[in-house]
């Protein structure tokens, strides 16, 4: 009985690694595809088609002078509400993790778009604008972003298997799930608040 226990604790083991992996590789795909594809609608597409995303950041750029700090990073957090709560509830779906991936791909591509014009229209000032405000904090979301994506993808995928099979064990996958969830959260707004620091020590330098 003991030796049938480990066998199957082993396979159980194996599976789980093998569905955190796969959950990985699907969250970190649909990141790399929204960059690229970013790179590639600057590229090829008539800026009137993007124009809104350069539009909102020069609004969102000039009123940072008339902000207090509390203000900047409230704006920061708002902003990544949103997309974070959606996700939130997809994970309660068995036929929520395709929408995960897609909301995760269609963000992913604003970053590449804004840093594209930055450079493109400014050239160096506009590359050290990039590298030394939006970089640091954007590279801390994007540890963020994955971890919740994992983490809201595995447990989309754990309720659709439940559905299957009509049996599972919730509680301890709920666990896990909450706390991936949490901490993606707080790298997320880490991240908010390294932009934050960047903004308050440099964008003085800058004018657009």
């Amino acid at each position: 009985m003991k030796v049938s226990a480990v066998i199957v604790n082993h396979r159980k083991a194996k599976k789980n690694n093998i569905s955190l992996n796969l959950s990985l590789i699907f969250s970190i795909l649909p990141v790399l595809c929204g960059y690229i594809s970013g790179a590639l609608i600057y590229t090829f597409l008539k800026e009137s088609l993007y124009r809104g995303v350069f539009d909102v950041f020069i609004s969102f750029f000039t009123d940072f002078s008339n902000k207090s700090s509390l203000e900047i990073l409230s704006v920061l957090i708002i902003s990544e509400l949103p997309y974070i709560f959606i996700m939130f509830v997809l994970s309660f779906s068995a036929i929520g993790y395709p929408f995960v991936l897609m909301l995760i791909y269609i963000k992913s591509i604003a970053p590449t778009l804004l840093f594209a014009h930055l450079y493109s229209e400014y050239a160096l000032k506009g590359a050290e604008y990039v590298f030394l405000i939006l970089l640091p904090g954007e590279i801390i979301n994007l540890f963020g972003i994955i971890l919740l994506t994992q983490g809201c993808f595995a447990f989309s995928r754990h309720i659709e298997g439940v559905l299957k099979s009509l049996k599972g064990e919730y509680v301890q996958e709920m666990k896990g799930f909450l706390l991936k969830f949490s901490v993606s959260v707080a790298i997320i707004l880490f991240g908010n608040i390294i932009t934050l620091f960047t903004i308050s020590l440099f964008n003085g330098l800058f004018s657009f």
